[in-house]
């Protein structure tokens, strides 16, 4: 096993963005709203937020053996998945994805999150639902892809 990761993802732009426009209305609505008003509306949007856009969140680290899956959400469970005994991945991408590659298996539960099946050589498969910053999708696919051909060599 190797303790050095292949590649690692980092945070998406999307739980930085709206953080900060999180903030920028909180401000707006203290300086402009009486008090408890002034709580209330940045909360919802916060929350309609961070249950859309921002929903399954997370940083990859990807190692030769496993995958890392870290959620920025501290409730959903941090999860490892080990790739020695994988036999392929399927790829679904959601709606807004900008990959042309995977672009044959979109599923539309929810629109701000990818998800990938590992399925193992009894046909059975585990389930990960991510949501990586525009760009890395390709780059993490491919890196996965790759190391499941190897192992089956």
């Amino acid at each position: 096993m190797s303790n050095k990761p292949i590649y690692t993802s980092k945070t998406p732009i999307s739980f930085v963005i709206g953080s900060l426009i999180s903030v920028v209305c909180y401000v707006f609505f203290i300086i402009k709203v009486e008090f408890p008003d002034s709580l209330i509306y940045p909360t919802i949007i916060f929350g309609f937020w961070f249950f859309t856009i921002s929903h399954y969140a997370c940083r990859l680290k990807i190692f030769s053996d496993k995958i890392v899956v870290e959620y920025i959400a501290f409730w959903i469970p941090n999860t490892e998945i080990n790739l020695t005994d994988k036999n392929k991945i399927d790829v679904r991408l959601n709606y807004w994805s900008f990959s042309s590659r995977y672009s044959g298996h979109w599923h539309k539960e929810y629109i701000c999150y990818d998800q990938i099946d590992f399925i193992n050589k009894e046909n059975e498969s585990e389930r990960l639902k991510i949501n990586v910053r525009i760009g890395q999708s390709n780059k993490v696919y491919d890196t996965l892809e790759k190391l499941i051909r190897n192992n089956n060599r």
